[in-house]
Formats: C-alpha cells, structure tokens, sequence
C-alpha cells in the first residue's frame, strides 16, 4: 500500500456530488416516514437487505442512540462513524494544503479488500436475519405488498414472498 498526494477535486464536483448524496437522502427520509418501503429484495422475497435499518439506524445516530443505532445497523453506523474523522480530515487537507491523500493498493491488497468487504456484508446481514432487526412480511403485509406492486418488474412478474402457508425459509412474523 503507498498513500500518495493528489490535488482536490473541484468544488463545483464536490458541490454537485454532495448535493446529489443529500438529494437521496432526503427523498429516502420523506419516503421512509410516509411509511412506503423502498427496499426491493424485502418487497419481492420478504428478507432484509444487507442495509436493512439504516434509515432508522442514521435518524437514531442523529438523535445520540449509538448502542441503538449499532443495534439496528452495525455495518453501516460503522462506517458512517468513520466517515466523519476521515472525511473531515480530506477537507482540512484540501483547504489547508491544496492537495489530498490518496491510496494505491496493489492487486493483491485490493483482493483482500475487496473479500474483507463481501465477509463483512454478510456477517452483517447474518447479524440483521439473527436479531430480526427486519422481520420478515406477515401475510397481510405480503398480499398487500404483492397488490402494490402487481405489474411491477419484468413482465409484470413480482416473486412471491411465500410459498404455501409459509414464508420462505422462516415461520409466519408478526406485523413487520
């Protein structure tokens, strides 16, 4: 690994970046708190995302929960968590020294990387099924669901969030 310097992007790329980033954020706030689900693969099979809970996990950040935030999210509060110092670091170096740093990794390191992050995401999905940060859909959820978004997909085909009687995998859940 070797850390080299490189000169900041624009602020206009800055600007548009960050305000595409805050643009989502806010769209996904004013949806999550009109109740709609925005998360696809819970829709179609029932299942949390690997990223299930973040939404309630950032507005409890925001609120001073940690423990609470970690509980519902720990991967991504986590990452949130080191965004802070990291990111304020890049732009005190931006602003003071005209230039940022930049890692170069080589092929092997970006391998490791790359299944360091994969095992991550799943041990962190692992962690959300375990502690049913997301339970799964009721039935009344899943008809619901399922009237919501018939037409919804390719071919209008939506995958069923149960099979029978039973939801995939795991028994019938309460109200999500």
């Amino acid at each position: 690994m070797r850390i080299g310097w490189t000169p900041p992007p624009s602020l206009r790329a800055l600007l548009q970046t960050l305000g595409t980033l805050l643009a989502c954020g806010l769209g996904l706030l004013v949806l999550h708190r009109l109740g709609v689900q925005v998360c696809l693969l819970k829709k179609m099979t029932g299942y949390p995302c690997p990223a299930c809970g973040t939404m309630r996990a950032t507005v409890a950040l925001l609120r001073g929960d940690v423990s609470g935030a970690l509980h519902l999210q720990p991967l991504m509060v986590s990452l949130m968590l080191l965004a802070v110092p990291v990111g304020g670091g890049y732009a005190v170096s931006a602003v003071l020294f005209r230039r940022v740093p930049r890692v170069h990794l080589t092929r092997a390191e970006t391998r490791v990387a790359v299944v360091v992050a994969v095992l991550l995401l799943i041990l962190n999905w692992i962690w959300l099924i375990r502690h049913d940060v997301c339970p799964p859909l009721s039935r009344a959820d899943a008809a619901r669901v399922e009237r919501e978004t018939r037409g919804v997909g390719i071919g209008g085909d939506v995958a069923p969030a149960f099979v029978g009687e039973q939801p995939l995998g795991r028994e019938a859940a309460d109200e999500c």
